[in-house]
């Protein structure tokens, strides 16, 4: 009776090929971590800071008592009511007046300074990340990093809102060109999220002149 000799069972190989992805993910899965290590080395050495810088006591601010704070508000508020009805309406705000709400706010008291001189508003702050709400501060050893920072507002051509421009930005002594509100980042930039709040608004006109930021609703120009 013949017999059948059964050829061994075939084995499967990875193969030069196999082996070439499992490289190439190997390679891909360093290079992230490589990214993201440098990401988060560059944001907590390069743009914050170890320590706060000293912010300046701008004059406006001597003459304007604490107490000050609360009409600042109340005229914001009713801005934004008049607004919201679809009213012509207009509010000026000196130096004084924003720093005094800037320290009516227990988050930002005592981070930002501003100065206006001219058609330009100057902005100075120093701000503790432990004040954002930063996932795993701790854990990512960001919780005692500042931001400090600066930058010129400037009056916009006309008065028109989207005409806005922010320059001269500093960040942990690093100096960024251009016109900061035209960074992108995914796509967006902060001029999107401007356009966003003053439409929210009707916000029709921005200037500022006479040591003031104009705010102006509703209003045809």
């Amino acid at each position: 009776m013949d017999s059948w000799l059964e050829p061994p069972p075939r084995q499967e190989r990875g193969g030069c090929f196999g082996k070439g992805c499992l490289i190439l993910v190997g390679l891909l899965l360093l290079l992230v971590l490589g990214l993201i290590g440098g990401a988060y080395y560059g944001v907590r050495n390069y743009y914050l800071a170890p320590a706060a810088v000293p912010l300046p006591t701008p004059p406006e601010n001597i003459a304007v008592p604490p107490a000050n704070a609360e009409e600042v508000k109340e005229r914001i508020d009713n801005f934004k009511e008049t607004a919201r009805q679809a009213q012509p309406v207009r509010a000026g705000l000196s130096a004084g007046d924003i720093n005094a709400l800037i320290d009516r706010n227990s988050r930002s008291r005592g981070t930002t300074v501003v100065t206006i001189e001219g058609d330009t508003a100057r902005v100075q702050m120093s701000v503790p990340l432990s004040r954002f709400d930063v996932p795993w501060q701790r854990f990512l050893g960001l919780a005692n990093r500042y931001l400090n920072a600066q930058f010129s507002v400037h009056s916009p051509a006309g008065g028109e809102v989207q005409n806005l421009s922010v320059t001269d930005l500093v960040v942990n002594n690093h100096t960024f060109p251009g016109d900061a509100l035209e960074f992108r980042v995914g796509g967006k930039s902060p001029r999107n999220s401007l356009l966003k709040y003053a439409g929210k608004y009707s916000i029709t006109g921005l200037q500022i002149i006479d040591g003031k930021v104009v705010l102006e609703a509703n209003q045809s120009r």
